[in-house]
């Protein structure tokens, strides 16, 4: 589970799906990575993220999460 976000934007779009602070032509793909990353209970559940998204695992979930590029 997502436990914090180092982009307010992302946040935003996770909690409330405003696209105020992201780049609207990413929704889609962060929506689909944000639902994976907030499901993963370790890297091997996520094969195929590594775009735009930064992040770091913990025993509690998954924290600090970044999005790059959206500008």
């Amino acid at each position: 589970m997502i436990q914090s976000f180092r982009h307010k934007g992302l946040q935003a779009f996770f909690e409330t799906g405003s696209r105020k602070g992201i780049q609207a032509m990413h929704a889609e793909r962060l929506r689909e990575m944000l639902t994976a990353l907030n499901v993963a209970a370790g890297p091997q559940d996520l094969t195929r993220l590594s775009w735009r998204l930064v992040f770091r695992f913990t025993a509690d979930g998954v924290e600090l999460v970044d999005y790059l590029d959206y500008h």
